[in-house]
């Protein structure tokens, strides 16, 4: 798989090459707002693990502008929501081209206006800085949090399935968001892969955990792998707990955070040309979950931004706590 910079190079590329398309700003000053967007993105990785708050406020703006890209090249379409509870979603395609579209949004957690999410987002930064190492935030809704994390990682998640599809970068952005949200709520140094001695040789192997949080004072550390969804990857996330648990006993807690599980799925009979052939519902292995849980390691818990319903209202035996 390409990493986030090469991902960047062969978006920016085709954005050179691609033509003309309608709409009330001029198509190159379109374009050069998305290459804004990328190399703001680039700026954010490389700030995250040294000033957090910063990044913080900073994803306030991306998640502004990239509002405000899909206000602009975008039109949106509802898609079918065919899954437990009431929920209901959309999906974005690009103005000149509705042939092919994006992942779905939550209507209910995915905030479109460009100024009521900057005031909401705003609010919701300001007070995770100033709790800054109390392990909560005080003064916000649950939904509030939701949502102003929700709408960052989906605006642009969105505009990359649409102008490049790739699975690095979203995934590589939501992990760059919970980064520094988790550090300012610990008060803990964000890092990364873990090494370890191999048993029998004088040597280390890295183990590839996308977020670990370690106590200065050598307590308990936390381990945070986090993904769009989970389904076959499940397994990834408990053999890393499995690793670090038995070299390092008692030294990690383990909780896993992810966007959501739904898929779209084709009506039969129907081709998938449009949005309306087409319904959403969460794809689930929680039968896979609980023998992992079980049989290989115990997940601390489950953090999602759009969590299954079957998952919050406890159908699901075996499972380790899931928490919007």
């Amino acid at each position: 798989m390409p990493s986030p910079r090469s991902l960047i190079q062969l978006v920016r590329r085709r954005l050179k090459n691609s033509a003309a398309l309608p709409g009330p700003r001029s198509p190159r000053l379109q374009d050069m707002a998305i290459e804004d967007l990328l190399d703001a993105f680039t700026d954010l990785k490389q700030l995250r693990r040294t000033n957090p708050d910063q990044v913080l406020l900073k994803l306030g703006a991306f998640g502004a502008e990239a509002l405000a890209i899909l206000a602009h090249k975008t039109s949106s379409h509802r898609i079918a929501w065919e899954g437990a509870g009431q929920k209901d979603y959309k999906v974005f395609s690009d103005v000149g081209d509705h042939a092919s579209w994006s992942r779905a949004v939550n209507t209910s957690l995915f905030i479109e206006d460009v100024a009521t999410f900057g005031t909401i987002f705003q609010q919701f930064a300001t007070r995770v800085i100033d709790d800054r190492g109390k392990l909560r935030v005080e003064g916000l809704t649950a939904d509030q949090i939701d949502m102003s994390v929700y709408t960052t990682v989906m605006s642009f998640a969105v505009l990359v399935d649409i102008y490049q599809p790739s699975r690095g970068l979203g995934g590589t952005f939501f992990e760059m968001i919970v980064g520094p949200l988790i550090s300012l709520l610990t008060g803990r140094i964000e890092t990364g892969d873990v090494v370890l001695p191999v048993p029998g040789r004088e040597e280390t192997e890295t183990v590839k955990v996308d977020l670990t949080f370690h106590d200065p004072q050598g307590g308990v550390s936390l381990a945070v792998p986090t993904k769009i969804s989970t389904r076959e990857r499940i397994s990834q996330a408990f053999v890393h707990v499995r690793i670090l648990e038995t070299a390092r006993p008692g030294s990690y807690r383990n909780i896993l955070c992810v966007v959501n599980e739904n898929n779209a799925f084709t009506y039969k009979g129907r081709s998938r040309g449009t949005p309306s052939n087409v319904y959403l519902r969460d794809t689930l292995v929680p039968g896979t979950i609980a023998l992992y849980q079980r049989y290989v390691a115990s997940l601390d818990g489950f953090y999602y931004l759009d969590p299954p319903e079957q998952y919050l209202a406890g159908q699901r035996a075996g499972l380790c706590q899931s928490l919007p």
